[in-house]
Formats: structure tokens, C-alpha cells, sequence
């Protein structure tokens, strides 16, 4: 199955075979050639795609909580790298916006949605990760960039924490 990563075409991608990529292509598929998607026989399941996103959590972003702690001390260049704070705050609130509505939504989706959701305590890191990942030269609402760091690791700790069931 074709698919892109990290902006590379891969025209023989298997990386992400998972009940995600079947409910994306069930709910938001185009088709070039070929029959219809409605007389494809696609496999989705609802609690199959909850659970994966719950283990998901649980397992890959729990691990990126650790490895924040880490960088603040032995990578301090890292620290205050843009990529950190867009690839987790809007890795993971995608996975809470599922959880939370139901629905698929794109990281800038889940971005936006949470501003409105989720406590406003986090408004300052969702916008800056929205900024961020649109690719805003704008100024950034941290007069301090290493102020992100510990701030990224709280929200994704606490999305970790809030989905855990």
C-alpha cells in the first residue's frame, strides 16, 4: 500500500498497517483508479481502533514523556527544538481527540479542537504547537524557548495520564 512519512512518497509502504490507516481510508479515501471505496471490502472496527490508540498512549507517547526529561538534561540542544513541541503536543492530542469525540481528526484538526476542550491552562502550548506545525514564522508566545520543553512534557503527560482507561 502506498503512503508518505516525514514528506517521502513510499510507493510500497507497509509502516502503518493498523486499524488507523483502515478507518482514514473507510472514512476519507479518494480514489484515482478502480472501484469505489464503498464496494471495497474495508476493515474497520470501532473498539479495535480505540484500543489501539489506548495502547498507542500507553506505550509509544508514555515513552516520549521519559525521553523529554532526558533531552532537558543531557541534549540542551534539542531542548528547544520546534520539532519537539509540534510532533508531541499534536502527536498526542490527535490521539485525545479521537478518544474524545470519536472521530479522526488531522493534527492540526485535534490542535484546534483541543484549544477549545481541554483546560485553558494549555492554550499557550496547543497554539504554539499549532504555529508550529503550520509553518508560522510568527513570534512565539514563549518570550523563553526552554520554557516549551517543560511545558510539552506536562501536556503529554497529562494526556497520557487522562486517557489511561
Amino acid at each position: 500500500m502506498p503512503g508518505s512519512r516525514e514528506a517521502s512518497f513510499n510507493p510500497t509502504a507497509r509502516f502503518m498497517l493498523c486499524p488507523v490507516t483502515w478507518h482514514e481510508l473507510h472514512e476519507h479515501g479518494v480514489v484515482v483508479r478502480g472501484p469505489a471505496l464503498a464496494d471495497l471490502d474495508l476493515w474497520i472496527d470501532k473498539a479495535a481502533l480505540l484500543d489501539f490508540t489506548r495502547t498507542n498512549l500507553q506505550t509509544y507517547w508514555r515513552g516520549w514523556v521519559g525521553s523529554l526529561d532526558r533531552v532537558a538534561t543531557s541534549e540542551p540542544d534539542k531542548a528547544v527544538d520546534p520539532w519537539l513541541v509540534e510532533w508531541c503536543v499534536l502527536g498526542v492530542v490527535r490521539l485525545h481527540a479521537l478518544l474524545a469525540t470519536g472521530a479522526l481528526h488531522s493534527k492540526g484538526g485535534a490542535g484546534r479542537w483541543a484549544v477549545e476542550a481541554v483546560d485553558p491552562r494549555w492554550r499557550p502550548i496547543l497554539t504554539e504547537a499549532l504555529r508550529i506545525g503550520a509553518g508560522d514564522p510568527g513570534p512565539s508566545p514563549y518570550a523563553d524557548l526552554w520554557e516549551r520543553l517543560p511545558e510539552t512534557r506536562e501536556f503529554l503527560a497529562m494526556i497520557v495520564e487522562t486517557d489511561a482507561t
